[in-house]
């Protein structure tokens, strides 16, 4: 037996207002893990600490962070203090830049969902 939506067409009832508060609610939780994922990304960039007298910034990074989006060798500067301190913010800025990508792509396929389903049910 088949249900009738307001409409009087077989298929699924979904109140446009339930529809609203859980793409709402979806927003919310994507907005929420690219903040924590974004303050992991700022502080998991980390080249401090002990280092040898004659190091090399590839050496540092190399250890201390073997997961980089930026290579060494695309950053230039004075000395090795330099290149590190650079390769630093280069890194972080790519990295924001990555999750900005993922979470307009994630708020842009709930959009399309959203505005598919809020179609089909009008």
């Amino acid at each position: 037996m088949m249900k009738l939506t307001p409409g009087g067409v077989a298929g699924s009832f979904c109140p446009l207002g339930i529809m609203r508060a859980s793409f709402s609610f979806k927003l919310f939780l994507v907005t929420i893990a690219a903040l924590i994922a974004g303050y992991y990304l700022i502080t998991s960039v980390s080249i401090g600490g002990l280092m040898p007298y004659n190091f090399t910034a590839a050496d540092v990074i190399g250890h201390s962070c073997p997961f980089h989006i930026v290579p060494v060798t695309w950053v230039s500067g004075n000395d090795q203090f330099d290149i590190l301190f650079r390769w630093s913010i280069d890194e972080t800025r790519a990295r924001l830049a990555a999750l900005l990508a993922l979470w307009m792509l994630m708020v842009s396929i709930l959009s399309w969902q959203y505005l598919r389903g809020r179609r089909h049910t009008a």
